[in-house]
């Protein structure tokens, strides 16, 4: 590599926006994928939340690049509910005047693309199983809660709770430093 002339003026990152905070949104559905004739079937929702406090997208307004996935599994009787239940949230959010979801249609859950809903999302930390990720801690977003747009804006939703699917015992063994290893030194903090 040649000498970098600007070092000092590049800021460090990751890249992104980062990992989405928590929280309660307005989201907007922007595409639906059905994988329903998969092993374990799910309806995946191509979506944007809404940063209502800063008054843009997450993703920003044009996000065709990115892969922005939530999914609802319909493997259980749980998995069914709660896409009825976002079903009938986005049938009662404001944005989506007189929209009436047809299930007797093939193909009608293409009608959710385009529609705003509200959701709590939350942080779901597991252990990767594929590829460069496996045995590596990762975080991914979860719904929590499935609501219309006019409980977000009022604030009538739960709080986030952290789902922690990984091992604990894999967790703590994997831990850099433990209160045990601590006990013996005399820390100046």
């Amino acid at each position: 590599m040649k000498a970098i002339s600007n070092w000092d003026g590049i800021t460090a990152s990751n890249g992104g926006q980062g990992i989405l905070p928590e929280g309660g949104y307005a989201v907007r559905i922007d595409a639906v994928e059905d994988h329903t004739d998969e092993s374990q079937p799910y309806i995946a929702l191509i979506c944007n939340p809404y940063i209502q406090d800063e008054g843009r997208f997450f993703y920003g307004a044009d996000v065709a690049d990115w892969k922005r996935e939530l999914r609802i599994y319909l493997t259980t009787d749980f998995g069914w509910q709660r896409y009825k239940m976002l079903v009938e949230c986005i049938e009662q959010s404001e944005g989506n005047a007189g929209f009436k979801y047809d299930a007797s249609r093939d193909g009608a859950e293409q009608t959710l693309a385009g529609k705003w809903v509200g959701m709590v999302l939350r942080h779901r930390l597991y252990t990767g199983k594929k590829g460069n990720a496996k045995g590596k801690d990762r975080t991914a977003i979860d719904i929590q809660h499935i609501c219309t747009v006019q409980a977000i804006k009022e604030g009538d939703f739960p709080g986030p709770v952290t789902k922690d699917d990984r091992d604990p015992a894999a967790v703590a063994a994997s831990a850099p430093v433990t209160n045990a290893d601590l006990a013996g030194f005399d820390l100046p903090f």
